[in-house]
């Protein structure tokens, strides 16, 4: 099946059935790529817009973040996958956030609230957006949820709260649960007590309710202590803070990230995006009929799932923990989305 790599938004000639909105290069192949395989198999047109896919020479201090600069690598693995997925493609062609500003080249930086000199960044990703969909007359947008607030994730969610309130809007929104930060414990449901959804359906996001519930005093700081323990061991069974996050000051920083994503939770921080409860609902979509056909797709990246994960079986692995919390049941496995329905 041919594929066409579009080169920029104003070459867009066709009509797309579905747009799915990728921060970067695999984000949406390991997150959503069992639906779009189901999605081509009955014939619906899909394109997949990745955003932050410039490289800046600039120098990156982090060790632990020189893997994912290796662009040029990563746009060949993109090439394969499309290619495997079946899809017309495009690369907006943005720096990611660690080329953009010094305050995101930091574990807490990178996960921290938009920085005021990625203003302008906002604006045209939403005129960006706003025109393919033009262009493509979807009904269906598809975006990161934001689980684990990398900053790319959080503009790219804050551009689909924008698009939410457009006064004539004829399409869907489905916001999708990013992998691989999903896999961590607690960070699904700091994300949505984050953007206003009190509630949820499975294990791994679990009913926050009100700051009354964690009790006060003793019983207050014994629950925030259990939280960012189970949190940070969750963290560490990630391939990638394993080998990767061996400096004690490194450590001290992913403690560190873990407390913030708990303290947000109990809104002890302000929280700027907001979703109603009455407007979006979950969709579970079961993959397990095309998994073969996603796990090929994401072996594509290969530097990536060496890096995040070690190896494919692991992947493999981790997916299957995150279905069961999601449906209680062994061997299935699925996607999950949020979906922000037409008014």
């Amino acid at each position: 099946m041919e594929v066409t790599q579009l080169m920029t938004r104003d070459s867009i000639a066709k009509k797309y059935e579905h747009v799915y909105v990728s921060p970067h290069m695999d984000d949406v192949v390991m997150s959503c790529g069992g639906r779009i395989i189901a999605q081509r198999k009955a014939n619906e047109s899909v394109l997949v817009v990745t955003v932050f896919t410039d490289h800046v020479n600039k120098q990156i201090r982090s060790k632990a973040l020189a893997g994912f600069t290796n662009v040029q690598e990563r746009k060949e693995e993109d090439r394969r996958a499309m290619k495997r997925l079946a899809v017309d493609y495009i690369w907006l062609n943005h720096p990611e956030a660690i080329y953009r500003d010094k305050k995101y080249q930091s574990l807490h930086g990178i996960i921290s609230r938009v920085a005021k000199s990625d203003s302008k960044l906002c604006m045209n990703l939403l005129s960006d957006i706003t025109e393919i969909l033009k262009r493509t007359g979807s009904k269906n947008l598809y975006l990161p949820m934001g689980v684990g607030n990398h900053i790319d994730h959080q503009i790219l969610f804050q551009i689909g709260a924008k698009l939410r309130e457009a006064q004539e809007r004829h399409f869907d929104i489905y916001y999708y649960e990013d992998i691989p930060y999903v896999f961590v414990a607690n960070l699904l449901k700091y994300r949505m007590k984050l953007i206003g959804i009190d509630g949820c359906i499975t294990e791994s996001a679990s009913q926050l309710g009100d700051d009354k519930s964690y009790g006060k005093g003793r019983a207050r700081r014994k629950w925030l202590g259990r939280e960012i323990v189970e949190t940070c061991r969750s963290a560490f069974d990630i391939y990638f803070m394993k080998t990767q996050i061996r400096n004690p000051i490194l450590k001290t920083l992913l403690f560190f990230y873990a407390t913030f994503n708990v303290l947000l939770a109990v809104n002890l921080f302000r929280r700027k995006e907001t979703l109603s409860n009455a407007f979006i609902l979950p969709e579970v979509y079961d993959i397990s009929s095309v998994l073969g056909e996603k796990i090929k797709a994401v072996a594509e990246y290969r530097s990536q799932i060496a890096l995040l994960f070690g190896d494919l079986e692991s992947f493999k692995t981790r997916m299957a923990k995150y279905s069961k919390a999601i449906t209680g049941l062994e061997g299935r496995y699925i996607e999950r989305y949020w979906r922000i329905a037409q008014q």
